[in-house]
């Protein structure tokens, strides 16, 4: 009977799965295989955490069984969809008590979980990507509108990705040991040569995709739920099993997968081929009548003669033209070879290229630059020049291979008639490829600086590890990023809240210079022209000396030899190009119609390179980190301030940055004075709050707020990414100091009370400790007395973290700080402050604030000057 109940809430799971999936596919195969294979053979139950954990321990105790997860597809079971408080900004602590309940619990029954994360920009997947971020606009707009009228958290089913989850994720998966990486280019393709290149048991996967690249073990989404006392389930997917109930060879398998539609032949290229074989599809669209269309794809592809005949397929599918062979028959082959480049042969022929052969090519290029190509499975996305410098032949197999052009087919055909090999030559171009070249959604021309070598190296790594912003990469390799939908109102008439992309732009615009070098390009070219201007200046001065005045014939001969070397020198004088930074930046707003040319603004002081910010070791080249930092996120002016621990603790610096830049960065006020009280209020008690109950009510403001917050984290992170992480990590987790429930709840307790007293249930502490916070934060407003001089410290201890790389340039391993514990909340009072460590209130400094009289003094003069209006102005 207990079994019966656990396969019925593991299929009302998955039903509810497959609607609210990221990756909705019109023809879903899954549910036609679980409909037509009832028998339990090619389709069982699997338990994780069951008997069946328990016997593969059992018998491979001296090995784990290795899962890897698409975490693309799974984003809603890695944060907890089941639960509702999404909506509110994320609640970002039980996330990762959840995540770590999850991890813990596979450990315990010997399975290792990898989670892969889609950090790829995937140009041939652009519309794609536009089709579901449309989806996700409706279901904001539905939901914004259900705040509107009943104040009622949203269903499961209208999932929106909370703000800034990618990034949460990938920093609470490095702090839980837990393997994960992001993908370079194609996401799909890069799961699958993780997976066959560590030699994991099985996938869990999401997308249709997979079942058509030979996995061993397929696996649907786990169950998880606490009705079954965490007890993960999930389903198994006999793949070759399924090809053979099915009457399909590996190949004609694959003929299926092209033939339902997929990012290269898609849907729409397919409509008529599928209205023939099934014309009801062109009234109604229900599950039986699709399931039938898969049906009747699998006998068309049984009657083939020949899965590799593609003229002859094309000819059935798309008829024939007088202008020659259509040319959506090209794409029923570039299909094929997209899911034999998926399988454990077309991995394995991806990774034989031979180092020596690529050092030989690349011995043949100019010294000057080398273009390099980001690879995808069928064509060139685009190249960047870079410099050739350095011992480039150490590095060409583990670094250089992903870069090449894969022109290339990789064929399915039979061994005489396969393609020649993956990498074959090398493709030199001028500009990127870019969905908006692709899609012809702009004629404009966007060129950037050429990237650093080893810059471009170490942002690859990085990102591959999950340890950077995926932005750094798309915007290095791409001159690109794809910004996905939020939960925010996009109605023009809003009024209340600006956009919130385009808020963050000015200090993206800050990130942009910063990685491209402009200040030092700009000086360079500055100096270069002066240099050019006196050698003129010269030579002109020496040519009208020697006409006028009658010189001899021997200082004739000198003047010459003169002039003839200072034209030398101003020939080998490298005048670099008036170099502009411009990136497409894809915005929801338009529909992603066209992009958004975005400018770099150069940083108003001299700024160092970003090689110096990332590999430089010396005191100065730490002090610009943060300088730059905070120069991006406008907090120059109060950065002495913000550094001080005794004012604000270290674990409440980002988040103090984030908050002044919302306050200072527009021209009429975003936050109202009882709001910013919310904010610090939830930063100070995120700890010592249980999770919070219930809300009565989701205010659509309050989910605005929240996730113009969550994406100042989110650009915040970008920014300390590109200057060289002067913050650690563990400086810069959000969930030590946000909660979205517990910011709403306050949020509905500031709109019934009279004060930041009453707010704080009449804590004195708590109310100076807000005081003083908000005092660094706008100085400008605020009492003076609240900044009461201390010695300074360093919140960074005496040993940072500064930089990506110990010892300079030669070590190019990623280095991870792991955090220690950071007390918060009231337990902080009964810490003890150490050298070294992270600072925290202590005794001392706590009777320094709570003299009676002087406290009730500044709270009286402070609730009399400053009221709501004047704050906000």
């Amino acid at each position: 009977m207990g079994k019966n109940n656990t396969t019925n809430s593991v299929n009302k799971f998955h039903k509810e799965i497959s609607s609210m999936s990221l990756f909705p596919h019109p023809y879903d195969l899954t549910r036609f295989l679980e409909q037509h294979f009832t028998d339990h053979r090619n389709i069982r139950t699997l338990s994780l955490t069951g008997p069946d954990a328990y016997k593969y321990k059992r018998d491979h105790s001296h090995q784990p069984f290795k899962l890897l997860l698409n975490g693309e597809d799974h984003l809603h079971i890695l944060y907890g969809s089941h639960y509702s408080d999404w909506v509110c900004g994320g609640q970002w602590g039980s996330m990762m008590k959840g995540l770590d309940v999850f991890m813990a619990k596979l450990r315990d029954y010997h399975v290792l979980l990898a989670v892969c994360l889609n950090g790829s920009h995937e140009p041939k997947r652009f519309k794609e990507w536009v089709r579901r971020q449309e989806q996700m606009k409706d279901n904001a707009n539905k939901i914004f509108r259900r705040l509107k009228k009943s104040g009622l958290a949203p269903p499961a089913s209208w999932w929106v990705p909370p703000c800034g989850l990618k990034s949460v994720l990938r920093l609470g998966l490095a702090t839980l040991n837990t393997p994960a990486f992001c993908s370079l280019d194609d996401y799909i393709i890069d799961i699958m040569d993780f997976y066959w290149k560590n030699n994991f048991h099985g996938v869990l996967g999401g997308s249709q995709d997979f079942f058509f690249f030979k996995c061993p073990r397929l696996f649907a989404p786990p169950f998880v739920g606490p009705s079954l006392d965490f007890n993960i389930i999930t389903r198994e997917y006999d793949v070759k099993g399924i090809g053979k109930s099915l009457g399909l060879n590996p190949a004609e398998f694959c003929l299926l997968g092209a033939l339902l539609g997929n990012h290269i032949l898609t849907v729409d290229d397919l409509s008529n081929f599928h209205n023939q074989l099934v014309p009801q599809l062109k009234q109604v669209k229900k599950i039986k009548i699709i399931h039938k269309l898969v049906k009747e794809i699998v006998y068309y592809i049984r009657g083939l003669s020949s899965v590799y005949n593609y003229e002859k397929i094309g000819h059935h599918l798309f008829g024939s033209t007088s202008e020659g062979p259509d040319p959506r028959v090209k794409k029923i082959k570039e299909s094929m070879e997209y899911y034999f480049r998926g399988t454990l042969e077309g991995s394995r022929k991806h990774r034989k290229t031979e180092p020596l052969l690529i050092a030989q090519k690349l011995h043949s290029l100019p010294e000057e630059g080398i273009e390099f190509c980001s690879h995808d499975s069928t064509n060139v996305s685009g190249c960047h020049t870079l410099s050739n410098g350095g011992n480039i032949e150490n590095h060409l197999a583990n670094e250089l291979t992903p870069c090449f052009d894969e022109k290339a087919s990789i064929s399915v055909l039979s061994e005489s008639e396969k393609g020649p090999s993956v990498v074959n030559n090398i493709s030199y171009s001028n500009e990127r490829k870019s969905p908006a070249k692709e899609e012809s959604h702009t004629n404009e021309d966007v060129k950037t600086i050429p990237i650093p070598y080893e810059v471009r190296r170490t942002a690859t790594e990085r990102h591959r590890l999950g340890a950077m912003s995926s932005y750094i990469y798309q915007v290095l390799c791409y001159g690109e990023i794809k910004f996905p939908v939020i939960l925010e109102n996009m109605k023009p008439n809003n009024l209340e809240l600006p956009r919130i992309y385009e808020f963050y732009r000015p200090l993206r615009q800050y990130v942009y210079a910063i990685l491209f070098n402009l200040h030092h390009h700009k000086f360079t070219r500055k100096q270069n022209q002066e240099t050019k201007r006196t050698l003129e200046s010269k030579i002109s001065g020496l040519l009208q000396k020697s006409e006028t005045a009658n010189l001899s014939e021997e200082d004739t001969v000198i003047a010459s030899e003169k002039v003839k070397k200072l034209k030398k020198d101003l020939e080998k004088l490298d005048l670099p190009e008036s170099h502009e930074v411009k990136i497409r930046e894809w915005l929801p707003y338009n529909s992603y119609q066209k992009p958004c040319i975005v400018e770099g603004v150069e940083v108003p002081w001299g700024v160092p390179t970003v090689q110096r910010l990332w590999f430089g070791t010396s005191m100065e080249d730490k002090e610009k980190r943060i300088r730059a930092f905070m120069s991006c996120i406008r907090c120059d002016d109060v950065k002495p301030l913000l550094l001080q621990p005794h004012l604000i603790p270290p674990n409440f610096v980002f988040m103090a940055c984030i908050l002044r830049y919302i306050m200072v960065s527009s021209n009429y006020p975003v936050l109202k004075k009882s709001e910013l009280d919310v904010f610090l209020l939830t930063s100070l008690q995120v700890g010592t709050y249980s999770d919070p109950s219930q809300l009565d009510a989701v205010t659509p403001r309050g989910v605005q707020l929240a996730s113009l917050f969550m994406e100042g984290v989110e650009m915040a992170l970008f920014a300390n990414d590109a200057c060289g992480a002067p913050f650690p990590l563990h400086m810069t987790l959000p969930w030590t100091f946000f909660d979205g429930v517990l910011f709403h709840m306050y949020l509905q307790k500031a709109a019934s009370v009279q004060n930041l007293y009453e707010l704080c249930d009449n804590d004195e502490l708590l109310v100076s400790r807000v005081e003083i916070m908000k005092s660094v934060i706008i100085p400008e407003l605020m009492n003076n007395e609240y900044l009461i001089r201390y010695p300074k410290r360093n919140i960074m201890g005496e040993n940072g973290y500064y930089g990506f790389l110990e010892g300079g340039r030669s070590f190019h391993k990623s280095n991870f700080l792991h955090p220690g514990p950071f007390p918060r909340g009231k337990a902080m009072a009964k810490k003890k402050v150490t050298k070294g460590k992270p600072f925290s209130y202590n005794e001392s400094s706590k009777k320094s604030y709570t003299k009676k009289t002087e406290r009730s003094t500044m709270k009286k003069k402070f609730l009399e000057k400053v009221n709501d209006e004047e704050f906000a102005h």
